[in-house]
């Protein structure tokens, strides 16, 4: 029985591995900001985003004092997306079986940079961000062709 117990173990192993990989590269490509006791990570919901594909906002706001995920903020947090001179409000909705995350649908017309504006408040905290893809944010919004095959 022990054995058999130790030949499982690599295999274990490595699907815990795959799974921190997974994770940890969601997480990277989304901005991280501290508003008081909270933190609010910002990015597109699908990444990288393209240019006439079907997206949205991703928001995910936790307490990192306790780690708690913060519910209910779609009635206290509005969201918009901006690209050139254009603004567009966003619908914030809770993202199915995951406390905390909420999303906004969007489908990016053009290729470049989106910023992404939360305003209202957490808990009673007043928020007021804007978060504009880059490399130390979320990914710009990226033309067809750059992935397309065949071209």
């Amino acid at each position: 029985m022990k054995a058999r117990a130790l030949l499982r173990l690599p295999a274990a192993l490595l699907i815990a591995a795959m799974m921190l990989l997974f994770t940890a590269g969601t997480a990277g490509a989304h901005g991280h900001e501290h508003v008081g006791p909270y933190e609010v990570v910002i990015g597109f919901r699908s990444e990288p985003a393209l240019q006439g594909e079907p997206n949205g906002l991703d928001l995910r706001v936790t307490n990192h004092e306790t780690g708690a995920p913060v519910v209910g903020l779609e009635e206290t947090l509005q969201a918009e997306i901006s690209f050139g001179g254009s603004t567009m409000p966003l619908t914030l909705r809770p993202r199915f079986g995951e406390e905390g995350a909420y999303t906004a649908d969007v489908l990016p017309t053009q290729a470049g940079d989106y910023t992404f504006r939360i305003f209202g408040q957490i808990e009673g905290t007043p928020v007021d961000l804007a978060m504009t893809s880059s490399p130390d944010t979320f990914s710009s919004v990226a033309a067809k062709g750059s992935i397309a095959f065949p071209a």
